[in-house]
C-alpha cells in the first residue's frame, strides 16, 4: 500500500505539471495573438 500511496503523489504531481505546463502555453497564445 505505501508504493501505491507514493505512485499515487507522484501522479499528483505530474497532473499539476502538467496543468500549469497548459495554462502558461494558454497565456502564451493568448497573449501572442
Amino acid at each position: 500500500m505505501q508504493a501505491f500511496t507514493l505512485t499515487n503523489d507522484a501522479d499528483k504531481n505530474f497532473s499539476q505539471r502538467v496543468s500549469g505546463l497548459c495554462l502558461q502555453m494558454l497565456m502564451l497564445m493568448f497573449l501572442s495573438s
